[in-house]
């Protein structure tokens, strides 16, 4: 199996290096990753990825993320699954309640990635974070606006009917909250690069090196 490489750091590697994401860092997260999702989604029957986390997004040296795992991803499954399917325990911990039963559906990536945002903001187990009954206190926890928070509460809601129901619809609230005019029935503007997420860029002839942030990345 080939698989082309992707410099930079993931988002559980800058926790862990003690920088978490702000609350602007991740609305550009988000704006950016969700097209990914919108795109995937598109596909007949949609692909869902079920398992994204904080190890899986990597920002690169432009400050773009880039969605990794994808071979965990599996064509809609409305019912459950008839075998047993990858992935395992681990990474089940960071998937929606319904991909435990064998099922995925769209709005299953919504929930995962809100718990990798939530991951990335307070460097804390996103789960846990949950089962602590966080969710009544979840502007608190992550220290975010009234208006990020209820988007963030709505895609961790367990209850698909009160999820959102596509990527789509979360990609305009996102972009409301970012200030973004979204015309009817239109995609929303894509931001422009983060500056605060933004990773060295390798001289040339030289090997990529995540683990050195260049001045510009130093106070993130």
């Amino acid at each position: 199996v080939v698989t082309s490489y992707h410099p930079g750091e993931s988002l559980e590697r800058l926790v862990a290096k003690g920088r978490p994401l702000t609350e602007s860092q991740a609305l550009v997260l988000l704006r950016r990753i969700v097209p990914v999702l919108v795109y995937l989604h598109s596909f007949d029957p949609p692909l869902v990825h079920r398992t994204i986390s904080a190890t899986g997004i990597i920002l690169g040296p432009d400050g773009r993320p880039c969605l990794t795992d994808l071979d965990y991803a599996v064509a809609e499954l409305a019912a459950p699954a008839s075998s047993p399917l990858p992935p395992g325990p681990d990474e089940l911990a960071l998937a929606a309640p319904e991909v435990f039963m064998g099922g995925a559906v769209p709005a299953s990536d919504i929930y995962a990635l809100g718990l990798a945002v939530c991951r990335g903001m307070t460097a804390r187990d996103p789960a846990a974070l949950l089962r602590e009954g966080a969710r009544v206190q979840l502007r608190g926890a992550l220290g975010v606006s009234e208006a990020f928070a209820a988007v963030l509460g709505r895609m961790l809601e367990p209850s698909l009917e009160r999820r959102y129901a596509d990527t789509r619809a979360l990609d305009a609230d996102l972009a409301r909250l970012a200030g973004v005019r979204v015309p009817p029935g239109r995609a929303a503007e894509e931001p422009k690069p983060s500056r605060e997420i933004r990773q060295p860029v390798p001289r040339a002839g030289e090997e990529p090196h995540a683990d050195e942030p260049d001045e510009e990345c130093r106070s993130c």
